[in-house]
């Protein structure tokens, strides 16, 4: 897990929401999952970006 994962699921959920016209697949419409795999992106920015630990020069 790391920034490209969440970038992926972020660029492939916002696709989702804004190129795909009112489709549903079963239960779900397309738009409403995108806006799920943008916000689970969102999520692993966040977690990662805070998880990684940071490096500080030595002297």
């Amino acid at each position: 897990m790391g920034y490209g994962l969440g970038v992926f699921l972020l660029a492939l959920g916002l696709i989702l929401v804004f190129a795909v016209n009112e489709v549903q697949v079963g239960p779900v419409e397309v738009i409403t999952f995108g806006w799920i795999l943008a916000g689970t992106g969102v999520l692993v920015i966040v977690l990662t970006a805070v998880t990684t630990p940071r490096r500080t020069p030595r002297a």
